[in-house]
């Protein structure tokens, strides 16, 4: 994991990682909610919006916002 970010109500953790993917947690019973490739390297800065949108940069020089729901 090189980044991780909380949602503003602390119900929601997104990692980010060297393999290129995020994954979505939900926090009272530490459940994978989702998992998804975003760059084609690793992720290198994230944060996630009041309305659960991650937005996120890799070392593929790409910024993306992508929906959390």
């Amino acid at each position: 994991i090189t980044r991780c970010r909380f949602s503003r109500d602390g119900k929601t953790l997104v990692t980010g990682s060297h393999d290129c993917s995020i994954k979505v947690w939900e926090t009272s019973q530490w459940k994978r909610l989702s998992s998804l490739v975003a760059h084609e390297g690793p992720i290198l800065g994230m944060d996630v919006t009041g309305d659960l949108r991650i937005v996120t940069s890799g070392y593929d020089k790409a910024l993306k916002v992508i929906e959390a729901r």
